[in-house]
């Protein structure tokens, strides 16, 4: 069979709610995937751009420097993100590749602590200082486009430290799998848990002062009675609730630079804290849990499995145990920076990415060429800067329009489901190097078939088997509905999520794997967790009584909405 009959022989069929139309010259004959996982709604066109000309373009630098040579594709189709990497097999050499990768995995926490965290603070402060609404036209101008090599590097940074972190905990778990053939496929990252990170601080911090409100009838009476969207106002009303106030806006100043999702398009918690009143307040309603306990025992037990591990491996060769060893430390090491990275990369920096943005929206409201300041994340970054540039007059008279036809298709396409892949399907196994099973594990292998109609089938997340009511979370926003004993159902879930973990019985998301971020943190709080389900969002609805079977990767609808 011909290359050009294969290629067709594997196109995947294009839905009829769903035409494409390839921007450039075989891009059909690539293999697409949407990133649901990151991305699972629209994306705004300014965010696109940010994404393909930073952070896969961090992915692309980050991953040649340690000599795998991938390049990380991106199109907007009909709004949503779908991603393609192409590999350059002529300059692939896999045994340098494995040999700085293995030196990157060594070096990790020196390199983050020494050079990569300070480099990003440096960062941080240069965006932190520039005054944006004291900013000249061209001085915005000027500071939008210092901005952008900035924060490719940021992202590079990100990558730098992503793949050896993410490699080490893949490569000990399936060295874990291979010294013990009958464990469960969740048993290695019990030896990972239970590390302070600045994830768990912040759902620690939040903790500690819903004690301090339920110590107080006036504040805790307050928080509970007074709808969310007013309690601010409320705190501030009354002299108790005012040095609450103080205590809860140290809070925000500590961990309330993000936001819903991996989008610049919805406000951070410093600019709309009501998630975070939402999770005081259920953290209130458990007034007898002790989560320093908690952590303590999860930090406890990690050692008493780490223990087990080596007495299991005391009689084995040196070379073996010293390979546990290395990849243990490293994996652990790796756990941690995974979402301490989080904290400052994927949140503070795109904090003040979005207000620089929104100043932009700002300054073109007020010439006219705008109708809304959000209207902003409507433009590519090249229009942005035509905008704002000398050129301004001119290209302002068909702003407006091509923002509405844009509108218009993201309002078309919100309530269509995306196909998962587009393009054209590999032939062949799935790789098995290093690098390949670590995505899988991030990713998932995507949900499993089920010929029971009460029955969804996804990956192993976290152990365990619970029962209780569905509730559907679209975006965090959603947590009003959220009771204690719920569970949570999501396309996917990020860290500003976390705090929510403390409340729910369980999860269950759409897309990824054992190392994707919902599987992690619902280990960490000893819950169950069935991740890369498919379409739970849509097939589940609220009130329905599912049992999750973390154990197993299997969801099971017990009884429908009452």
């Amino acid at each position: 069979m011909s290359e050009v009959a294969l290629l067709e022989t594997n196109r995947i069929e294009i839905p009829a709610d769903f035409p494409v139309t390839w921007p450039q010259a075989g891009d059909a004959d690539l293999f697409w995937t949407q990133d649901k996982l990151h991305y699972p709604d629209p994306v705004t066109p300014l965010e696109f751009s940010l994404i393909e000309e930073t952070v896969d373009a961090g992915i692309t630098a980050a991953a040649r420097a340690y000599g795998v040579p991938l390049t990380v594709l991106d199109r907007h189709i009909n709004s949503y993100l779908y991603v393609a990497i192409v590999v350059d097999d002529a300059e692939t050499n896999a045994l340098e590749s494995e040999a700085k990768l293995r030196e990157a995995v060594a070096r990790m926490e020196a390199n983050w602590q020494e050079a990569w965290l300070p480099e990003i603070e440096r960062h941080l402060v240069f965006w932190q200082q520039f005054a944006l609404a004291d900013a000249t036209p061209a001085e915005l101008l000027a500071h939008l486009t210092a901005s952008w090599p900035r924060l490719r590097r940021v992202w590079e940074i990100h990558f730098l430290l992503f793949l050896p972190s993410m490699l080490a905990i893949s490569q000990f778990a399936d060295l874990y799998a291979e010294l013990w053939e009958d464990a469960g496929s969740l048993e290695a990252y019990s030896l990972l848990g239970g590390f302070p990170s600045k994830t768990m601080e912040s759902a620690e911090f939040l903790w500690k002062l819903s004690r301090l409100a339920l110590a107080s009838p006036v504040i805790g009476h307050l928080l509970a009675q007074t709808p969310l969207a007013e309690a601010m106002a409320a705190l501030a009303d009354c002299a108790e609730g005012r040095l609450f106030l103080g205590e809860l806006n140290g809070y925000l100043q500590a961990h309330g630079y993000r936001g819903d999702k991996l989008s610049l398009h919805y406000p951070f918690w410093v600019e709309d804290p009501t998630p975070v009143l939402k999770n005081l307040r259920d953290y209130m309603a458990q007034p007898d849990r002790d989560f320093g306990v908690e952590r303590a025992k999860m930090a406890a037990q990690r050692e008493a499995n780490v223990a087990h591990a080596r007495r299991h491996l005391q009689y084995y060769p040196r070379p073996v145990r010293t390979e546990f060893d290395f990849l243990l430390a490293a994996a652990q090491a790796g756990t941690r920076l995974k979402e301490d990275h989080g904290y400052w990369i994927d949140y503070k920096s795109s904090y003040y990415i979005r207000q620089l943005f929104l100043e932009c929206g700002r300054r073109l409201v007020a010439g006219g060429a705008l109708a809304g300041v959000d209207d902003v994340f409507y433009l590519s970054l090249a229009e942005l800067r035509s905008a704002l540039g000398p050129e301004a007059v001119q290209f302002s008279e068909s702003l407006q329009s091509a923002i509405d036809q844009r509108k218009q298709v993201a309002a078309r396409f919100v309530n269509v489901q995306p196909p998962a892949h587009l393009g054209t399907a590999p032939t062949g196994a799935p790789p098995d190097d290093p690098i390949s099973r670590m995505f899988m594990k991030i990713e998932g292998s995507g949900p499993g078939e089920s010929e029971d109609d009460s029955e969804l089938r996804g990956s192993a997340g976290a152990p365990g088997v619970v029962r209780g009511p569905v509730k559907i979370l679209r975006v965090l926003g959603d947590a009003v509905k959220l009771q204690p004993g719920d569970i949570l159902v999501a396309e996917s879930t990020a860290p500003p999520w976390t705090p929510l973990f403390a409340s729910v019985a369980g999860i269950i998301t759409d897309s990824g794997g054992a190392l994707s971020h919902s599987a992690v943190i619902a280990r960490e709080y000893g819950i169950p967790a069935v991740v890369g389900a498919g379409t739970a969002t849509r097939r589940l609805t609220d009130g329905q009584v599912v049992e999750v079977n973390g154990h197993l990767g299997i969801v099971t609808i017990c009884c429908e909405a009452g």
